[in-house]
């Protein structure tokens, strides 16, 4: 039996497993994640939709045109104007939730608490049950340096099981003895696929370190926030904001250990600058584009961040 002291606030460690990521889903019960912008989805929900139709929200009341269904004729004002009125209804539509999930390389690092990829991992798993619990499909697309995983969108438990378990053999695969270098295209390979996989009026989230970011993700981000809503987090771990103060740091790809020195003052800036320029790139594309952006460290509380994603459509 899980208690509700049983749960974790966070997952912690370079690893994630499936039993976990299910159990985040008693930490979003009754949580709901904004319903903001109007769907384009064909299909029934809870949110609203600038499509007129014969729905179960009653919108107004005027003139009857030709074509209107005479079922919705309201007789007592046509009684009382002696012309013709009919009542309009904004019919409900859903808002399928595609998530994109980074699980490259490139995120297997943390400092604090838990690897990016890992901060990623609880993320997808939150929204997804924070998802299904609002009654909308729910799908996504995992991918590493090599490969990716499209999961279809679905109202239905085991799309979220399904879309965990991709995400659980992804992490667990992460190894800094892999011989497969990181891929700069693979974040924009997975922003293309979810542009032909994703239904137009989704609300997609990007959870990735961006690594590899340029000209051609900008473009791809573009392309997407025609027809979607989207919401991207930079997950990030401390120390790539700014070296640590002690000397004598190791750094290794998984092939070659190298000794750095931190002291230098010049290489400190050097260091930072690198990260300010990438992460002014990234706000930069969202806020031409009126996107979300939102930053993830990996010390930090996931459903604290959860909830940003919850306030509004903006930048938090």
């Amino acid at each position: 039996m899980i208690t509700k002291q049983s749960v974790p606030s966070c997952l912690s460690g370079p690893y994630c497993r499936l039993d976990e990521l299910i159990r985040l889903q008693l930490n979003v019960r009754n949580f709901a994640l904004r319903k903001n912008k109007n769907a384009n989805a064909l299909q029934a929900g809870d949110h609203q939709s600038r499509i007129r139709g014969r729905g179960i929200n009653f919108e107004e009341v005027r003139h009857y045109q030709p074509g209107d269904d005479v079922r919705n004729i309201d007789w007592r004002v046509t009684a009382r104007t002696q012309k013709t009125h009919t009542k309009v209804f904004s019919e409900e539509k859903e808002q399928p939730v595609f998530i994109i999930v980074d699980q490259r390389l490139s995120l297997f690092f943390g400092s604090r608490i838990c690897y990016k990829s890992v901060m990623a991992a609880q993320l997808a798993s939150m929204i997804a049950w924070a998802t299904l619990q609002n009654n909308d499909r729910v799908g996504g697309l995992v991918f590493n340096d090599d490969k990716q995983t499209e999961i279809k969108p679905r109202k239905h438990r085991n799309a979220v099981l399904k879309l965990l378990k991709s995400i659980e053999d992804y992490n667990n695969v992460l190894s800094i003895k892999n011989n497969t270098p990181v891929s700069e295209d693979g974040l924009n390979n997975a922003l293309l696929l979810c542009s032909k996989a994703a239904k137009s009026g989704a609300r997609i989230f990007i959870l990735s370190d961006f690594y590899g970011v340029d000209e051609q993700t900008e473009k791809c981000i573009q392309q997407l926030a025609r027809h979607h809503q989207i919401t991207s987090c930079l997950v990030y771990d401390h120390f790539e904001t700014t070296l640590p103060e002690q000397d004598g740091v190791h750094i290794s790809d998984g092939l070659t250990t190298l000794s750095l020195s931190v002291n230098d003052q010049k290489r400190r800036q050097k260091y930072q600058e690198i990260w300010r320029t990438k992460v002014n790139f990234l706000e930069e594309i969202h806020r031409k584009n009126a996107l979300c952006f939102i930053k993830a460290e990996c010390a930090d509380d996931p459903y604290k961040i959860l909830t940003r994603f919850a306030i509004d459509g903006r930048k938090v």
